[in-house]
Parts: C-alpha cells; sequence; structure tokens
C-alpha cells in the first residue's frame, strides 16, 4: 500500500481578517477620535505653530473625570502617535483580553462531579447484572442450555459496565489531579 491512498484533509484556507469595527456602544467615541485626527491632520498641514495650538486645546485637564483611553490617544500629538509601534499596543490588548477572560464565567468547573457519579451508577448497574448473570447460571439445571448461555452474556455485561465506569472514575480522578 502507498501513501497514496490516504487521502487526509487538507487544512483549512485562512481568510484575510476583517476590518475592525467598532461597538456600537462605542461608536461615538471613535467617530469624535476620527474628527480629532482630521482636524490634527489638518492642522499639521498648514503650519507648525498652529499644530502646537491645537495639540494644546485637546489635551486634556489633569482633574478632568470622564476621560477615556480613546480620548487619551487622541490627545495626543500626531509624531508622538506616528512613533508609537505595534509593540508598545500589544500588551494593553493582551492585558484586556486577560480581564475579559476573567470576566467570563468558568464553563465545566463541576462536571467532574457529575462524571464520578455517573461513573458510580454503571459501576453499580454492572455489579447488578453480573450478579443477575450469575444466578442464572447457578440455575441452568432447571433452564438449560439457553439459560446457561444468557447467563454468561449478563456476566459479561455486567462486568463491561463494571469496567466502564471504572474506566470513566480513574480518568476523571486523573483529569483532576488526584492519580
Amino acid at each position: 500500500m502507498s501513501d497514496k491512498d490516504f487521502n487526509f484533509i487538507p487544512p483549512s484556507r485562512r481568510e484575510a481578517k476583517k476590518a475592525f469595527e467598532p461597538p456600537p456602544w462605542e461608536q461615538d467615541q471613535f467617530e469624535e477620535l476620527a474628527r480629532r485626527k482630521a482636524a490634527e491632520a489638518s492642522a499639521a498641514e498648514s503650519t507648525t505653530g498652529v499644530e502646537a495650538e491645537l495639540a494644546a486645546e485637546t489635551e486634556p485637564t489633569p482633574g478632568a473625570t470622564g476621560s477615556t483611553e480613546a480620548d487619551a490617544i487622541a490627545a495626543a500629538p500626531m509624531s508622538e502617535m506616528e512613533t508609537q509601534d505595534s509593540a508598545d499596543e500589544d500588551p494593553r490588548i493582551e492585558a484586556m483580553l486577560l480581564g475579559l477572560k476573567n470576566e467570563e464565567p468558568q464553563f465545566g468547573t463541576q462536571v467532574w462531579k457529575f462524571a464520578l457519579a455517573a461513573a458510580a451508577v454503571l459501576a453499580a448497574v454492572g455489579v447488578v447484572i453480573a450478579i443477575w448473570g450469575i444466578f442464572a447460571v447457578a440455575v441452568s439445571s432447571r433452564t438449560g442450555p439457553l439459560g446457561s448461555l444468557g447467563g454468561s452474556i449478563l456476566v459479561m455485561f455486567g462486568f463491561v459496565f463494571v469496567g466502564l465506569g471504572g474506566w470513566i472514575a480513574f480518568r476523571t480522578l486523573r483529569q483532576q489531579g488526584v492519580l
């Protein structure tokens, strides 16, 4: 057999990233930022002195409340904004993503308890089925070969259920770090 017979699915193609769209609740802040950038760009084209006056006007007062990070970025002079590289933004973005992750509810933290309960029920059912099978084999003198076959099948299924319950319990406890 050659490798040509194994046709694995190729990895999916990555699509181009979509353009950033601000969330609706922050749309007005992004529009204000765009207006300030346009005003700064037009001021930069005219004269240098006018740019300094515009930067002084857009700087927030130190005691002002309610200023957002977008306002602080918009208040920075254009030359400062141009010198910022993406390395400065990465820690801020990562910090925001970590904050969002901490706000998300944890999923599956209590599932292991359900898995242990299911394993115990499965093992208990397996024990009961195995006991029924043993009794069926024991009375096979009255039921004949069909009773003996049915009893041995019940014993086999009982042991399978006990094994599955034990395997689920072992795997769950190993994932929790107990074993």
